[in-house]
This record gives structure tokens, C-alpha cells and sequence, in this order.
């Protein structure tokens, strides 16, 4: 019954981390496309193995119920992933129009949006 109640969380929180990063690194950082898909792999692919075994070895039989929804997020991690993976042009397109907006003026350095 927890997975049942677990998983829309799951799910919900690996959308919202990787929209949160596609707007942030889009909008406020301006990184290009290879900047922000190394920050979204290592934000949504964290070490949840670590997350799982702290809970248990700390808390011990207790900790195990600790344990579930780091477990449960692990489950989600890699379809989510590998969406991300396949919608990756439709996001790429998006960082592109921001290179083409950004134009460096010659001789000063200065960056001109």
C-alpha cells in the first residue's frame, strides 16, 4: 500500500527537479545545453543506494520504514531518465535560442542579448 501512496511523490518530484533545473538553467544561469544536462543527471540521479542504507544502519529496524520511499524513488529514476533522454532535442532546441540571442560585440568582450 506505501508504493501506492509513494509513487505519485516519486514521480512528482523528479518532474518538478528537472523543470525546476530546464527553467533555472535556461533562464537565470544561461548555460548551454551540455552545462545543464550534466546538472540535470547529477541532481536526479544521485547516490539513492547511500540514501537507503544511512536510515537502516542508523535506526536500525525502525530505519527500514525510513528506507521506503528512497527505495521506491530509485524505481522512478531511470524511466524518468531515459524520458529526459528522449524528449532531449525538444530541450536542446530550447538552449539553442538562447546561443543565437547572445552575440559577443568584437573588440570589447562585452555580451549583447
Amino acid at each position: 500500500m506505501d508504493i501506492l501512496l509513494l509513487s505519485p511523490i516519486a514521480i512528482l518530484f523528479y518532474g518538478t527537479t528537472i523543470f525546476m533545473l530546464i527553467i533555472l538553467n535556461k533562464n537565470l544561469f544561461k548555460l548551454e545545453y551540455g552545462h545543464h544536462q550534466a546538472v540535470v543527471f547529477t541532481t536526479a540521479s544521485k547516490n539513492v543506494s547511500i540514501t537507503i542504507a544511512i536510515p537502516i544502519s542508523v535506526f536500525g529496524k525502525t530505519g527500514q520504514f525510513m528506507a521506503v520511499y528512497p527505495a521506491i524513488r530509485a524505481i522512478f529514476q531511470t524511466p524518468i531518465l531515459i524520458t529526459y533522454l528522449r524528449y532531449s532535442d525538444k530541450i536542446k532546441n530550447l538552449f539553442e535560442t538562447i546561443e543565437k540571442e547572445t552575440r559577443i560585440i568584437p573588440k570589447t568582450g562585452i555580451t549583447k542579448i
